[in-house]
């Protein structure tokens, strides 16, 4: 990568406004990413409440149950 495009990418990032996402759109992702998540080949099962301080806790919780 050249150096005048990474100044220009730079530039964007730094001076370009955020993109506005739709509400709609955000909630088709989330449920796509939600049946993605339960059809993987894993049976994971953690707490909804629980909140953990780091990834072992977490780690732990899913191995417990």
């Amino acid at each position: 990568m050249t150096i005048a495009k990474v100044e220009t990418l730079a530039k964007l990032y730094l001076e370009g406004k955020p993109a506005e996402i739709p509400d709609r759109t955000i909630s088709e992702l989330c449920d796509w990413l939600w049946n993605e998540f339960q059809t993987t080949p894993l049976n994971l099962e953690f707490s909804w409440f629980d909140r953990y301080n780091n990834v072992a806790e977490m780690f732990a919780n899913i191995q417990s149950y």
